[in-house]
Order: C-alpha cells, then structure tokens, then sequence
C-alpha cells in the first residue's frame, strides 16, 4: 500500500504530526506540501524561501529543514505554484506530479482540502481518492457561490471522506449526497511540532502572565465582539485580568472604543509560529468565543501546549473540550455566561492544575493519540 498525502502549508501544524506517526508505523507514504509563491505561509512556517516553481524535496528548502530532527524528510516533497491560477506552469506542475503518483503506483491519494482550478487534475487520479474535510460546512460571513460550486465539485469526484467530528457527519453526509461512500470519524492529536520549536525557540516579547488569550484569524464567526464586550464585565469584577486578541483578519465591529483601555490589547498581524507559541505558553487559557465552528486548530494549539480552553459549545468543539475536565464549555452569543465563565477560571488556580494534568491525559492514549489516529487511517486505506 503506497499512500500520496497531498496537503497545504496551512495544515503542516496537524499534518507533521499524522504523517510521522506513519513514518514510525513503516506506511509507505509520501507527502506534498502546497504552497503560493510570494504569499505569507502558515502552520508550521512564517515564511518560506521560494526557489522556482515546481516540485522540490524539502530538504532542500531551509524552513523545512529545520524539522529534520523531528521528521524524516526524505519523501516530503514542496510545490511551489503560481498564485496566478491560469499560469500555464501551474498545469505543468500538475501533470509532473500525476505523472509521478502514476510512476510510483500510488493505491491512496489523500487530500486535505477542495482543489484549486489549477489542480483539478488530481480529481482524475484512477485510484482510490480520500478527503478529509476540516469544514464540513462554510462559517457564517465566509461563503461564497464560487467556494460552495468548487466543494460540491471536489466531493463528487471522492470515494472516502474523513471528518474530525462526529457531531456534523449526518448533516455533511445529507447536504453533499455523500449516499453511500463511507465517512470516517477520526480526531486531531496533539501538535507535537509546536512542542520542538518551543524548545529551541529564542527570547521574545514577555506579554506577562496575567492574560488570557484569543488567537488565530479574525472573522466575524469567532465572536470576538462578544469577548471585548465580556471583558468590559470581567474588568468591573476583576481588574487585574488583561485579554489579548492576536491574529490577523478584518473585525467587524467598532474597535476604537477599546484603543485605549488596558485590560484588551489587540494584535493585528501575521503572527510567526514562534509568538503563536509564545502567547499561548505564557497564557493563563485561551478563549474560543465562536459563534459557530466545526472544529478548531486553535483548540489543538492550546492543548498542544498544555493550556486549557473556554470555548462555546457549537460544532464539533464538545468533543474536544470537556466541561470542567480540559475546560469550560458554555452556550455561545451569550456575553454574561462568557464573562462569569472567565473570570470563575481564571480565580481557579486549582482547577486550572488539574485541567492541564487532564490534557496530558487525554492525549497520551486513546482516540486522541497519534498511534491510534494513524491506524485508523491505515484500516481506512486498506478497506
């Protein structure tokens, strides 16, 4: 059983882990790495030196290089495409890789998101095709007609879907006509890589220790109103606890009024994966508000990392997030029960003791952890 793993850089952070894992259970696997010229990465890399366009081994590209210790990269490959989708180099690369999957009698082609018009080419691979579908569905305020026609495209050229929560399988499965080609439940372990860099990273910006956290792209789905309205509350309660909002995006709502209050500092910016790290580390939790979801990275981030989670209970979240075990879980859009939520956690030395010591917990085995997420797609493969 030969498997090609087809991915994109801004899944590198869940899939280094998923692919050593095979590496140690002797898979035969190959993985591609996409990435855009000129563009800023993201997963495990800030940014990447680009060589010409093609397909290249990535021990010979710096960035990745730096992993080498924590992964065998000698069947990891990086392609590198235009971001103009109708250059014709595009669709040379394309065939150069099909050309090789055929060469190297590829049985499972997985693909970890809806292809691009330059790769559809990949669709017509005549093996097996699995997809794991991180969004089952848009988030609000994030669809469009062109992203809805590419999904329904990509899922009608799928035999095998993989969804990481169990929550939205009937709805996926009925909203797509899935009918009877089978979906796999299978979850997101710890990112492990996050781990490494933390242990050789350099000195950075000290934010202090009295904070709580939100981090990741800014959009109007992740309730971050809600939560600088929460803070306003927690502020009148108690002070001394501060939130930082990191990440990167547009926000839709006004937030001038908070330009000069101390207790909420907003960075908006490209973050690098080692101030990613940095601020979820010194953090007391971090907070997902969301007003709807499907599973979150930045959950696994935080867990990674050993830092509990309040989240809403929206999604797929619940089966990450256990209430009063890893975290809180409360009903989302509700700006009260978020801020009592906040400030009963962060009051709570004790409980947030024994929420990390669960975390070890819940990752070391079972469902959660590497070796069983990896032999339940090697079963699926082989089905």
């Amino acid at each position: 059983m030969k498997i090609a793993y087809y991915s994109n850089v801004f899944f590198s952070d869940c899939d280094f882990p998923l692919v050593k894992e095979m590496q140690n259970q002797n898979v035969d696997v190959t993985y591609f790495v996409n990435v855009y010229e000129g563009r800023d990465s993201g997963g495990l890399f800030s940014s990447i030196s680009y060589p010409r366009l093609g397909i290249h081994k990535a021990n010979d590209i710096p960035e990745f290089r730096f992993y080498r210790d924590f992964i065998d990269l000698d069947n990891i490959y990086i392609i590198i495409r235009s971001k103009r989708w109708y250059n014709i180099v595009n669709l040379w690369i394309m065939i150069k890789l099909f050309l090789f999957l055929w060469k190297k009698r590829i049985n499972v082609l997985h693909l970890t998101y809806e292809l691009g018009i330059s790769e559809f080419l990949l669709y017509f691979y005549p093996q097996s095709k699995v997809m794991t579908v991180h969004d089952p569905f848009t988030h609000s305020g994030e669809g469009s007609s062109y992203g809805e026609l590419k999904r329904k495209f990509a899922f009608r050229h799928i035999d095998k879907f993989v969804l990481l929560n169990n929550n939205q399988k009937k709805t996926f499965a009925s909203l797509y006509n899935v009918g009877k080609r089978p979906v796999l439940i299978n979850k997101l372990g710890k990112y492990s890589c996050l781990n490494y860099v933390r242990s050789i990273m350099q000195m950075l910006p000290n934010y202090g220790k009295n904070y709580i956290l939100f981090c990741g792209h800014f959009s109007p789905y992740k309730g971050i109103d809600l939560l600088c309205r929460a803070m306003e509350i927690v502020h009148e309660q108690a002070p001394e606890i501060e939130c930082i909002i990191a990440g990167r995006g547009v926000l839709d709502f006004d937030v001038k009024c908070y330009d000069n209050v101390g207790y909420i500092k907003i960075i908006n910016k490209f973050l690098s994966l080692e101030e990613l790290v940095n601020l979820i580390s010194n953090s007391k939790f971090v907070v997902c508000p969301y007003k709807d979801a499907t599973q979150s990275g930045v959950v696994a981030s935080a867990f990674s990392l050993n830092k509990p989670v309040l989240a809403t209970n929206v999604g797929g979240l619940s089966e990450t997030v256990k209430d009063n075990v890893n975290g809180r879980l409360i009903s989302p859009n509700n700006v009260e029960e978020l801020a009592t939520a906040i400030c009963e956690m962060y009051n709570s030395p004790d409980k947030l003791r024994l929420y990390k010591d669960n975390i070890e917990k819940f990752f070391s085995s079972g469902e959660y952890s590497w070796p069983v997420i990896a032999q339940k797609y090697i079963e699926y493969y082989n089905e």
